[in-house]
């Protein structure tokens, strides 16, 4: 079978948004919240890509407190998923010749200096999901597909860093434990059907603490339900839980001690990477809803077994029994990495 794959060359993207994501923001109003402007040629080195849409500052769609509430479609098309490589850089298949899936990512955009109407953009997961077995060596490559316009789905191929790799290609938390991957990524968007979660949807560890995430707080998370990737494109499932546990110190989890939150939910192996957000409705008069990227969904608190093999030998980890406990990464490492000294380095070399 062939496969629609892309391989971008290695720069760090520079997009270009019909509208400043700081306008939409100021707006607060629910046909604000998501903008599609004009779509001109496909984006090479230094190009400019139009048409981009920003899953904008705060959302005001939601006017009841209860996540019953519906999630706008336009949140999903921010989300991606991450598929097995083989060694031809090919989608690895199963024994009925479908694509073997990783897990889930998504879209963020980073605004280029004071130009806020200019985006880098950045492909996120999960790091044990780039991982061989989830605990092993890192892949040399991922296929990640997304949604065309033409209804179809296309793969772009991910080359990881490695030892020796001249170039950064991946990267990664100073903290080795936080399970976090992030990659510079370049999308034509007169081919790709995607949104990304701009800057104003992240928090620094000072402005995360200010949301007040405590235990019962709504938060719905959008990724991959591995029974269910799709075949012609991808369908993300939208879940909903409550954070079940903050803590003020490292919780053991899988073996390694990290910065988690607990959420309680029925989360599976395939939605590992998703983006989880965190809503708060609002019943009253001329009052917004308040929508942020709580953070990355990572493993969950289950007996997982290897379940699926694959050529090099590896397997895909699936989960045995679920207790119905995720762990969720917190924004501010994500905000860490985007803004940590090596990715400002190369934005500032490159522009």
């Amino acid at each position: 079978m062939g496969w629609a794959i892309t391989s971008p060359e290695y720069t760090p993207p520079v997009l270009r948004c019909p509208r400043s994501v700081g306008d939409f923001a100021d707006r607060r109003s629910a046909d604000a919240m998501l903008n599609h402007g004009g779509r001109p040629s496909a984006m090479r080195r230094g190009a400019n890509l139009g048409g981009v849409v920003a899953l904008v500052g705060v959302l005001c769609a939601f006017v009841s407190s209860s996540l019953a509430a519906s999630i706008p479609s336009d949140v999903k098309k921010a989300v991606a998923f991450v598929f097995l490589s083989d060694d031809r850089g090919e989608p690895a298949v199963d024994r009925s010749g479908n694509p073997i899936p990783l897990g889930t990512g998504f879209l963020v955009g980073v605004p280029k200096g004071r130009a806020r109407d200019r985006v880098y953009l950045y492909f996120v997961t999960a790091k044990h999901v780039i991982r061989q077995n989830s605990t092993g060596p890192l892949y040399s490559t991922i296929l990640v597909r997304f949604n065309r316009l033409d209804g179809s789905a296309g793969f772009v191929r991910l080359r990881i860093s490695g030892e020796g790799d001249r170039e950064r290609r991946t990267f990664f938390h100073s903290d080795p434990a936080v399970d976090l991957a992030v990659f510079p990524v370049s999308l034509d968007d007169t081919v790709f059907d995607f949104k990304f979660v701009p800057r104003d949807y992240l928090t620094a560890k000072d402005e995360f603490t200010q949301l007040q995430i405590v235990e019962g707080t709504e938060v719905f998370f959008a990724g991959l339900f591995t029974p269910f990737a799709g075949e012609p494109r991808n369908y993300p499932v939208v879940r909903f839980g409550r954070i079940a546990l903050v803590t003020g110190e490292p919780i053991s989890w899988e073996g390694t001690k990290m910065n988690l939150y607990l959420m309680e939910s029925a989360s599976s192996g395939g939605t590992s990477g998703s983006p989880v957000f965190l809503y708060r409705g609002s019943l009253q008069p001329n009052a917004y809803a308040l929508f942020k990227l709580a953070g990355v969904m990572t493993v969950q608190s289950a007996t997982v077994r290897p379940a699926v093999s694959v050529p090099d030998g590896g397997a895909i980890p699936a989960s045995v029994s679920n207790a119905g406990i995720a762990g969720i990464v917190p924004c501010h490492r994500l905000y860490e990495i985007l803004f940590g000294p090596e990715l400002q380095a190369l934005r500032t070399k490159n522009q």
